[in-house]
């Protein structure tokens, strides 16, 4: 369960970062670098399983994405 707790804090830091304006630039990078890395630590010990389905869902989404943009 930790490391969908680390996803969560990469999700969380991830979306403060884009909030905050240029001015706090150098705390914009603090956050990006903390959630990637909180990303990337909870992926690693994160069950084959939730692995699996957390890049099927990534994959779709990005396949929407497109779908959406080329309209």
């Amino acid at each position: 369960m930790l490391w969908f707790a680390l996803c969560l804090l990469a999700i969380a830091c991830l979306q403060w970062a884009k909030r905050l304006h240029l001015l706090d630039e150098i705390y914009a990078l603090a956050l990006y670098s903390t959630g990637s890395l909180a990303a990337l630590w909870g992926l690693a010990i994160a069950p084959s399983e939730a692995q699996i389905g957390l890049g099927i869902l990534t994959l779709g989404g990005l396949q929407l994405r497109a779908i959406h943009l080329n309209r």
